[in-house]
């Protein structure tokens, strides 16, 4: 027999369905058809650091993450400790995926953008919005993050067979993490998995008799890196984009690296609109490739970077591309080995470029090898060819077939380095497998020249090397150096104070300036000096909300 309903029941049915909608109205994001209602903003990095950088700004109607960078070792601690908590810290995130609206990237350097495929990994499915050169060099930088991030916890797949193959042979073991071809090949049988980070993987394999080496899928991390791909959306400069009612973005150039840029989010409040300016990373006129950022346009809100802190550069800096293109021809010309170490995107296309000058000067012959083992660097070098026309650079380097084109650059380090030739390496001097046996033959030779064209970490070789140190410890092992080092300020993509007062022309006075992108006390310094000029300048606090509406 079927009970009927009662008046009670179906007044509880109601109330019920009701509650449940509530329910799900409460975690409908506010964006659907409502306007801002705050606007406030929670630096999480690059406050009192230069790496890490990540901003959530909150206008009511949605959450909306600017830039998310990887951590870079900072700080006194011994460098393996610093590594290690920079690398904890990159596998980390202080909010939820599921709760930020869209990310804004505001280039593809990892400090600004590294986080990504752990953000999208956690959950965030919302679009990421970047300029359109950012989305062009986000492949290789984007797989270079992927393949070289020891601390985000996967799980990891393999063959056992391979693996038993691997411990016979001395080969490495190559582990999977998505859904490739590869990973489908392996038998249900044959498959053995773990849940850990790449560091932890390999030190389990390692530790084991024989010791085995784990090679990251390179199938899988390209098939991770479309799927990020998918969630761009690229904007163009100065091309104003709606992306929820009464929030809109713009995007102005940096002059940093191609697809640098500056965010302007203007927020339509209750009480009047708010313009909330991020500048990113900001260049100057020192770069042979492109110009520097035209001035700030009007902001009520101004995140500034402050990499540089207080510090103003000589004016002889602009002539040290000249001195450096002399000092590649000594080297060679005295039948000498120019080693060169360059972060993967700029640095190395700069260095690229100045070896073509020299070639065209007549200080350096075309016949002379060139060495560039980074896989990265020459994947950027290519994309930097192919939109060579597409306005992204100057004039007289857009009209130059050959801008990057030394000669023949060959990607395989031999043994013995043939002298005279040149080696553009990555910055880090110690980060491949080839790096000890290198710097056990290069640096005790007077006649190799070591040329410092990028930020060396104090701990770090090419730190030591600049602080002018006479021996390193490479492997356990004492390395004398008579090798000639010199190092070279003109190919910093970052504009200094001068450059940023310039920059800052254009906005009010009365303006809020909040400091980011440096160490803290460069930042206390600088946010001294803008307040002593009459500005109103603050040092952000990491995790410390800010009211932006007021």
């Amino acid at each position: 027999m079927t009970r009927q309903p009662t008046h009670r029941t179906a007044y509880g049915v109601c109330l019920l369905f009701w509650a449940t909608w509530l329910l799900l109205v409460a975690h409908v994001p506010a964006a659907v058809g409502a306007g801002p209602s705050r606007a406030t903003a929670t630096v999480y990095g690059g406050a009192g650091r230069v790496s890490g950088s990540m901003t959530v700004l909150d206008t009511g109607n949605g959450r909306w993450m600017i830039d998310c960078g990887v951590f870079y070792p900072e700080g006194d601690e011994a460098g393996p400790e610093r590594e290690r908590r920079a690398a904890e810290r990159s596998a980390t995130l202080p909010v939820e995926p599921a709760a930020i609206d869209a990310v804004v990237i505001t280039h593809a350097h990892l400090d600004h953008f590294g986080r990504v495929p752990l953000l999208v990994d956690r959950g965030f499915r919302g679009p990421i919005y970047l300029a359109r050169p950012t989305a062009e060099l986000a492949g290789p930088m984007l797989e270079m993050q992927v393949r070289f991030d020891r601390a985000r916890r996967r799980t990891w797949t393999w063959s056992k067979v391979s693996l038993e193959r691997a411990r016979a042979s001395g080969r490495s073991l190559y582990v999977h993490w998505r859904p490739c071809p590869y990973r489908g090949k392996i038998a249900a049988e044959n498959r053995q998995t773990a849940a850990c980070s790449a560091g932890e993987l390999a030190e389990r394999f390692a530790g084991q008799e024989p010791p085995v080496r784990t090679y990251l899928c390179p199938s899988c991390s390209k098939e991770e890196v479309a799927a990020i791909r998918r969630q761009f959306r690229p904007l163009d400069y100065g091309r104003p984009r709606e992306i929820a009612p009464g929030v809109v973005v713009t995007l102005l150039g940096a002059g940093h690296i191609p697809g640098s840029a500056s965010v302007l989010f203007e927020i339509s409040l209750p009480g009047g609109r708010r313009r909330v300016l991020f500048s990113g990373d900001l260049g100057s006129e020192l770069s042979a490739l492109f110009a520097g950022p035209r001035p700030a346009p009007e902001a009520d809100v101004v995140f500034l970077e402050a990499t540089y802190g207080t510090t103003r550069r000589d004016a002889k800096v602009a002539g040290e591309r000249a001195a450096f293109r002399q000092a590649v021809g000594e080297a060679v010309g005295s039948g000498g080995i120019a080693w060169v170490p360059a972060f993967a995107l700029d640095r190395t296309q700069k260095v690229f470029y100045e070896l073509h000058l020299a070639q065209q000067e007549g200080r350096l012959s075309r016949d002379v090898p060139i060495y560039c083992p980074s896989p990265s660097a020459r994947a950027i070098t290519e994309i930097y060819r192919e939109h060579r026309r597409a306005g992204w650079f100057r004039e007289e380097v857009a009209a130059d077939a050959r801008a990057w084109q030394p000669g023949e650059v060959r990607k395989t380090v031999p043994r013995q380095l043939p002298r005279p030739s040149i080696l553009v390496s990555p910055n880090d001097m110690a980060t491949a497998e080839w790096s000890e046996r290198l710097m056990e033959s290069l640096l005790p030779e007077a006649s190799t020249w070591v040329l410092l064209v990028g930020y060396q970490d104090a701990l770090s070789e090419g730190g030591k090397l600049k602080q002018g140190a006479r021996q390193l410890e490479v492997a356990g092992r004492r390395v004398h150096v008579r090798a000639r080092v010199r190092s070279f300020d003109c190919f910093s993509g970052h504009g200094d104070a001068a450059d940023l007062d310039r920059w800052l022309a254009g906005v009010r006075r009365d303006a809020r300036i909040v400091l980011v992108h440096g160490g803290r006390e460069e930042l206390r310094a600088r946010a001294a000096e803008l307040n002593a000029a009459g500005r109103k300048a603050v040092v952000a606090v990491a995790g410390e909300g800010m009211e932006l509406g007021q």
